[in-house]
């Protein structure tokens, strides 16, 4: 465990960094890209409206079914397992991504393993495509730190990034620790720890989302 530590440092440091990276014109591409059903909402409702009456009366029911974003209680994007999200505007994204399955009661695979001190792991597999509009300023790292727990009756649990859960996976299966790169495609594994077996998972990247923006899924 010893060897691990300076990484897992390093995790907490980049999760620091990020807070409060966020600016006005990340809010305007947040706005921006609604219609798009990809990036997550910064405010609570049940759908992305559009903005004006002409632009409704325009649309058609195909531009409907595609533009719509459901919005959960919590202000969050919600989406199904392999349905696409992500940061940017709608002709100019940094990237998308996918959750492609949640593995509850999943088996680590490190040797330097331990029990999970909020009682299991639920495992995220995850998918990432960036662009060439990610640049080094977006500082976007993926972290158990982001991501959340809700329990069944929507109470907010225990932080799921813990060092059991850092532990659970090997260094291959895991994203990288620093900032994710421009045009490249990624595929890795995010471990919480958490006592649930089911509820819902939120995403809330630190410095891309501005305000309580992010997505959920259920689990």
């Amino acid at each position: 465990m010893t060897s691990r530590r300076p990484r897992l440092l390093g995790a907490l440091a980049v999760a620091a960094l990020l807070t409060g990276c966020a600016t006005e014109d990340r809010a305007a591409d947040v706005a921006a890209a609604h219609s798009a059903n990809l990036v997550a909402p910064t405010t609570t409702g049940t759908t992305a409206a559009p903005t004006s009456d002409t632009e409704e009366d325009d649309r058609s029911a195909e531009d409907d079914s595609s533009s719509e974003l459901t919005v959960s209680e919590r202000g969050l994007g919600v989406k199904e397992i392999g349905e696409a999200a992500g940061f940017g505007e709608p002709d100019r994204l940094k990237a998308t991504f996918t959750v492609d399955a949640i593995t509850v009661d999943a088996g680590c695979t490190d040797e330097w393993a331990t029990a999970a001190e909020h009682g299991r792991f639920v495992i995220l597999d995850m998918t990432i495509a960036t662009t060439a509009e990610l640049t080094a300023s977006d500082y976007w790292a993926i972290s158990t730190h982001d991501f959340g727990v809700i329990s069944p009756d929507g109470v907010a649990a225990p932080s799921p990034s813990t060092v059991a859960a850092y532990s659970c996976l090997t260094s291959a299966e895991q994203f990288p620790s620093g900032p994710l790169l421009p045009d490249t495609q990624y595929h890795g594994r995010i471990a919480l720890d958490t006592a649930h077996e089911s509820g819902i998972i939120t995403y809330r990247p630190a410095g891309l989302i501005v305000g309580n923006g992010g997505w959920e899924w259920e689990f």
